[in-house]
């Protein structure tokens, strides 16, 4: 398990949401491609984000991809 500490507080951009490592299907509702946000907090290895949209939705490493930009 990689240590992502180091984003909380990083801006994001969403590149692509994978598919959901329990269902193998896609997020019925993903969040847009190409939308930023930033990094709440890290538990395990998911990202807890608050995306500039407004949405909460948060990302899975390895299986979601997405840039840091900060």
């Amino acid at each position: 398990m990689k240590d992502l500490s180091h984003l909380v507080g990083k801006r994001i951009k969403l590149i692509h949401m994978g598919n959901d490592p329990i269902t193998g299907k896609p997020d019925p509702d993903p969040i847009p491609d190409g939308t930023e946000g930033k990094v709440t907090l890290v538990s395990s290895e998911m990202l807890m984000m608050e995306w500039d949209n407004g949405r909460g939705l948060n990302l899975i490493d390895g299986v979601d991809t997405y840039e840091v930009l900060n």
